[in-house]
């Protein structure tokens, strides 16, 4: 019943925005942890009370004579003794590496895999769908979509995204489902199909199985973006796994 069987939107470029969002996403945090983590212990270090430093041999003498010659330049050059700042402590940076780490763990979970992100896009973006109409009491809604389930359940789309990621390359096989869109706005009752479909197939399947008067199914295409548009709502059909699979 349906015309296509890949979406419109290209996969190539759908792979390439991924990839970038993927990169740059997790570069952009790390980087954004690791200057957060850096101004925190340069603040810190700035409340440290200075260490002293000469410009005269830090060693003692070991002969007296030399001893007393060193306080001695050193009572009538103070100026060759000058403040810095204190040394960093070295467990400061460890303790520093736990936020960046966390933030690094953080992205690997929140990101989506590629399936997951191209269907989030097109349901913002938009996607070429077909839009089944009729008008009747909101109160038979419920069982005319519980009648309309084997019809829908064709209208869902699978979207797939092979890549590789990491340093060795790791092959990853994604998959996600499109469904079915339904929206009700008083007596009308919309369903958006993930899919073009054949419009009379379409239309005459929809008047069959909900038993309806000739005509009372209106069927037309139409870009949905149904994270933009209000009322939609999806249809959650069995999904496969959503999460990434090596291969």
């Amino acid at each position: 019943m349906s015309t296509e069987e890949e979406p419109l939107h290209g996969v190539r470029w759908m792979l390439t925005l991924y990839l970038l969002v993927h990169y740059g996403t997790g570069l952009l945090m790390i980087a954004g942890a690791a200057y957060a983590v850096s101004r925190v212990i340069q603040t810190q270090r700035a409340k440290l009370p200075p260490v002293t430093q000469s410009l005269l041999p830090a060693a003692t003498p070991p002969r007296r004579r030399e001893r007393k010659a060193l306080r001695r330049l050193q009572r009538r050059h103070p100026q060759w003794s000058y403040p810095v700042a204190a040394p960093v402590p070295r467990a400061w940076y460890f303790i520093g590496c736990i936020p960046i780490f966390a933030t690094a763990a953080v992205w690997a979970v929140v990101m989506p895999d590629g399936a997951r992100f191209q269907v989030m896009v097109e349901s913002t973006l938009g996607y070429p769908a077909s839009i089944a109409q009729v008008r009747l009491p909101a109160s038979r809604h419920a069982a005319l979509l519980q009648a309309w389930q084997p019809v829908i359940a064709q209208g869902a789309r699978t979207v797939e995204m092979d890549y590789t990621i990491g340093r060795p390359p790791l092959a990853i096989q994604s998959r996600d489902v499109l469904p079915v869109q339904v929206r009700q706005q008083g007596d009308l009752l919309q369903a958006a199909f993930a899919q073009p479909m054949q419009t009379h197939q379409l239309q005459a399947a929809l008047t069959a199985r909900g038993a309806l008067a000739a005509g009372a199914v209106q069927v037309h295409p139409r870009t949905v973006a149904p994270w933009r548009e209000r009322g939609w709502t999806p249809l959650l059909a069995p999904a496969p796994a959503g999460r990434p699979t090596p291969r």
